[in-house]
């Protein structure tokens, strides 16, 4: 007698974020990210990101952080 074999899991997919007035995109930030890796990926300035989301210290993001890109 031999044991089904179990079903996989399934990724539910994620929610489109629509990007809130203001800002161009929502860039959830990934280990490893820097505030000035992602203002050149996207063609903006540390500054610009900074100042929309509040960030004081331009040195600390974390992962899973939701960012509004200018």
């Amino acid at each position: 007698m031999s044991a089904a074999p179990l079903p996989l899991p399934t990724i539910a997919p994620q929610p489109t974020i629509a990007p809130p007035p203001g800002c161009r995109a929502v860039y959830v930030v990934r280990p490893g990210d820097t505030l000035y890796s992602i203002a050149t990926r996207h063609g903006t300035t540390v500054w610009a990101i900074a100042r929309v989301n509040y960030i004081w210290n331009i040195n600390l993001i974390y992962p899973g952080q939701r960012l509004c890109i200018p």
